[in-house]
């Protein structure tokens, strides 16, 4: 996965049901070009479904859990851009102190 498919991925988190032009106009690319990658994203099982993202107050009793993360070096945005298309991470907070990054899981 290059930068391109993760820039992907953390949109299609954010709206599934984006359309392909709208995914392609913020990417800048061509429609063709997310299309193939949603296809091979597919195919390679990176994506293995679509979902609805519930109200927390709806599914009461969901076990949510927090990780502290410390970058090495200048690779913030590199591990964020990573992050954002886990399908387990619902929240990516930065801090200060001892802690880069606070996911929320």
């Amino acid at each position: 996965m290059d930068t391109l498919d993760q820039q992907l991925l953390a949109l299609l988190r954010l709206d599934a049901r984006a359309s392909v032009a709208t995914l392609a106009a913020k990417l800048k690319v061509s429609r063709g070009t997310v299309t193939n990658r949603i296809a091979r994203l597919e195919d390679e099982g990176v994506i293995n479904g679509y979902t609805v993202r519930l109200r927390p107050d709806v599914v009461p009793n969901e076990i949510v859990a927090w990780m502290s993360i410390t970058v090495e070096g200048n690779r913030t945005r590199e591990v964020i851009s990573m992050l954002l298309g886990e399908p387990g991470v619902s929240g990516l907070f930065d801090t200060n102190g001892r802690w880069d990054l606070l996911a929320e899981l």
